[in-house]
């Protein structure tokens, strides 16, 4: 019996900051920006997508804990779970393996944070998905 997996890889959708150049200006966080409404819509598409066309099911989903990640993420897996509650399959987890690079060549010295500190809060990140999807027993790659 042949055992196999599909994975898809995506980026997160639009970020807010490159359609709102003054966004970061008032922002607590400018490093962090949120997926503008486009790329919220997007993402929601591409969950459809994935869902209709691949005729595989998606067991997991692993995300960047940066928020337009998430933000994008919580979208793919509201579609994937529509029509029917697949909170019980889906499983996500939250890596921080997956960030891009923390420094002032990708994120933008502008608004990098001074002190070299991003400071997650991965509750508040794990709370944009349904109850019971986040999976705490993933042994992330990088804790921190």
């Amino acid at each position: 019996m042949d055992s196999y997996q599909n994975v898809f890889v995506m980026r997160h959708g639009d970020r807010l900051d490159n359609f709102n150049r003054h966004w970061a200006a008032t922002a607590a966080r400018p490093w962090d920006p949120p997926v503008s409404q486009n790329g919220l819509v997007r993402a929601f598409q591409t969950g459809q997508r994935i869902r209709s066309q691949t005729g595989s099911p998606i067991h997991r989903v692993f995300v960047s804990p940066f928020f337009r990640c998430v933000h994008t993420a919580s979208e793919v897996v509201a579609a994937l779970s529509a029509p029917k509650d697949l909170s019980k399959l889906v499983k996500v987890g939250i890596e921080y393996g997956f960030c891009e690079m923390m420094n002032s060549m990708a994120i933008w010295p502008e608004v990098s944070p001074i002190d070299g500190k991003f400071d997650f809060n991965i509750s508040d990140l794990e709370a944009m998905f349904p109850e019971g999807m986040v999976d705490h027993n993933v042994d992330p790659i990088y804790k921190e």
